[in-house]
This record gives C-alpha cells, structure tokens and sequence, in this order.
C-alpha cells in the first residue's frame, strides 16, 4: 500500500492519505517542494492506543491511535463525576446506581488502561432518555471521535468491519436483534468482537488483516428487548430499561453548554478514580439482564433451566387451576394429563422426587411447553440441546434413566401443593 503524509511534531497531528500510485506520491512531494527519493521506503503502520507515540522516524513505524485532548492533559484528584455528565448518564443506562457504578469503572479501565473491557453493554429506554447525548457530547469528545465509532446495527451485517479497525468504543444505534435474519451470525460476531485479543479486519478493495482489539461494544436501541443473551452469558451487562425521559434545567443547548465545561473534571474522575479491570472484565447479573435472557429463551429453553436449576415455582405457576368436567371445554386425556401433572407436583413437594425419571420430565414439559416428541429417543435427543443429560437414577430398587434434582421450594408454596 502507498501512503502519503503530512505530519506536525509541535502539534502532533498527522493528516496519512491512501495513494493508488507511486505518480501520486512524486506529485505530492514535488508539491510540497520535498525531494523525491529513489526508493519507496518501507514504513509499519499499525494502531496501539497503549503508546502515545505516533511518528517514530527511527524506526519508521506511524501510529494511528491518537489521544484525545482530554486524555493528554495532566490531572488533579477528582472523586465524584461532575453533576450534569452524571445527570445524562445515570438517566442514559436505566437510573441504576449498581449499574452506573460498573458502567464508570469500565470507562476508567478505558481511559486509564486504553483496553477493552471484555464485556460488552446494552443500555435501551424510550426515546429522549439521554443515549444520543452521552455518545456525542460525553464519550466522543473524552475518547476521540476517531476512536468512538457510531454505527447503525445493518453495518454488522455485512464481510466488512473496518469500524473495528481504530475503535476503543463501538456504539451501536438502533440495535434489534429479535427481528433480524442473521441473528445467529452477527451475535457470534459480537461475541468475538468482545472476547477475542485480535480480530480479523476486512476493508473495501484492500487485503484483509489480523489486528490488536481494543474495542468495547455499547448496543442501544428504544426496543425492551435488543439482543439476545444467552443464559449463564459472561459477556454482556445490561442496564434498567429506561421509561423516563431526561429531564433538564433549560433546553439541550444550554446542558450540552454545561457538559462541556464539565468534561475536564470528568476526564480528571476517569483518570484519577480506581479503575478494576477483574471488575471490568466482570458482567453483571442483575435482574435487568436476567429480563433479556427469559425473553430470548423458547419455551423449552426456559423449562429446561428451571428443571436444572430446581425451580419448583416455575412448573406451580404452570398448573391447572380450574379442572373442567368431562365433556367441557377439554378433552378427557387433557384432563388426564392435569391430574398426573399435579399428582407430580404433589410427590416433589413430599420430597419423594429426588431424582426424575424420564417419563415424567416429558410429563412436566408436554404439560408446560406441549407438542413434545412422544418417542423416547426424539424427547432425549431434544432435551440434551437444551443442557439436560439423563444418567441412571433409582426408582423403586430398579434402575431408570433420569435426573437428579435438587429442588427449591418457597415453604408458603410446599404448604398449598400438600393441600
């Protein structure tokens, strides 16, 4: 690849142009009254946000990482975040003190470490809650409109991700994952993006290469749910859907006038604070995150992880509370199936079911879920993909296949399931 050049060590700023022939860089120099050498010297260009170097004549490497003012500055101890950044923010990722806390130390781990966090973030609510001011008056002009991406969700799908190649932050607007038809391919994108050291960038008309990642990816969106999260996910923190709309003491151009003045105290509290990068690289299991994993789940998903997780409430919520006669709305094997669900219950609230056999796991999902394959190597196949695997179990002195579980049962709700 052929660059051009124009670079200022009193203002260290460097303007690096794409040039399609060595004619264009004789023209350039001859422009800039710069001798034209003999040979086109070989220069490394790479992006390292963990050096502040950019020009290194020595030994002939740029690079493109380049700090933003409020980075370079020096600091004084600051301890708290300035009133109206804190304002946006806090309103921005759901009104959440546990949640704003994670959200300012992974932005200190940024700032002071220039790395990724390791564990992306969602931050959705109605419109007006503050998202577009947090990204463009706050986190942009901390870290550097180069190196703080804004994309719409449609770019990640596509073979290109040039966005990735100098980002410490990508934010990602508009974010709706549960409508999209490669879900499955860029959630796995996402996933790499956040977890993995290097990452392949593809640019347009230019040679793929492997790069250092630096990136922390932030989803946004105005939908309830986003994206999907897996569960047991060790790799997103999500905060309060919020409703409330940012409420301010004047209008949006007299608060972006007061966040701008705030910004060095706030560069100076990322900075100065105590930034944990075990904590960083930590997600949060709260109950906002714990919304997006139910939501996402099928049903036989979410069946599976109650039964795995002893979950007596989630199959007591399931039952028939009103038994209809023969003849009604029902048909008799349905009322049937009523009755053997809740003589189930009944023995697991005694303390008699320990351990399931098969048989009765289909009870329990054919009940709650319904359309289960009757064949018993259909049923087992299928529930294996959801994390259950049976293994012999006793029942009545006689081997079977099944599962032990180790139920937890709300003392109010054992007592009524024994009426």
């Amino acid at each position: 690849m052929y660059y051009n050049a124009i670079w200022s060590e009193k203002e260290r700023k460097l303007n690096l142009q794409y040039a399609k022939s060595k004619d264009q860089l004789q023209d350039f120099l001859v422009q800039h009254k710069q001798k034209v050498p003999v040979a086109i010297p070989d220069w490394n260009i790479i992006f390292n946000p963990q050096s502040d170097v950019i020009v290194d004549v020595e030994t002939r490497t740029i690079n493109q990482f380049e700090p933003s003012a409020y980075m370079a500055m020096d600091h004084r101890k600051v301890t708290e975040v300035p009133p109206t950044i804190r304002k946006v923010i806090f309103n921005a990722t759901g009104s959440d003190e546990e949640v704003f806390e994670h959200f300012m130390n992974s932005l200190a781990c940024i700032f002071q470490y220039r790395m990724k966090s390791e564990t992306g973030w969602v931050f959705h609510g109605v419109e007006g809650t503050g998202k577009g001011m947090m990204l463009t008056n706050i986190l942009t002009p901390i870290f550097g409109g180069k190196h703080v991406q804004p994309i719409r969700m449609r770019q990640l799908d596509t073979q290109f991700n040039e966005f990735m190649e100098h980002s410490l932050i990508l934010w990602v607007d508009e974010a709706k994952f549960g409508t999209h038809n490669n879900m499955e391919i860029i959630t796995g994108d996402l996933k790499n993006y956040i977890t993995e050291s290097e990452i392949h960038i593809r640019k347009m008309y230019t040679p793929g290469y492997k790069a250092r990642n630096y990136t922390t990816i932030i989803l946004v969106g105005n939908e309830d749910s986003i994206v999907y999260v897996p569960r047991g996910s060790r790799r997103w923190n999500v905060g309060v859907y919020q409703t409330q709309k940012l409420t301010a003491v004047g209008d949006t151009v007299e608060m972006a006038s007061r966040i701008a003045e705030e910004l060095v105290d706030f560069a100076a509290y990322l900075a100065t604070r105590n930034a944990d990068r075990q904590v960083a690289r930590t997600a949060l299991n709260n109950q906002a995150k714990e919304k997006l994993v139910t939501e996402g789940e099928t049903g036989l998903a979410q069946a599976a992880s109650a039964l795995l997780n002893g979950d007596f409430q989630y199959f007591w919520d399931a039952r028939p509370t009103f038994h209809l006669k023969p003849g009604g709305m029902v048909s008799v094997t349905k009322d049937q199936i009523n009755g053997a669900y809740l003589a189930l219950l009944k023995e697991i609230a005694q303390g008699n079911r320990e351990s399931l056999v098969r048989e009765e796991i289909q009870l329990l999902f054919d009940y709650t879920i319904g359309n289960m394959p009757q064949a018993p190597n259909k049923f087992v196949s299928l529930i294996k993909h959801n994390k259950i695997t049976l293994q012999t179990v006793w029942r009545d002195k006689r081997s079977a296949r099944g599962l032990p579980v180790k139920w937890n049962i709300d003392p109010k709700v054992k007592k009524e399931a024994l009426k």
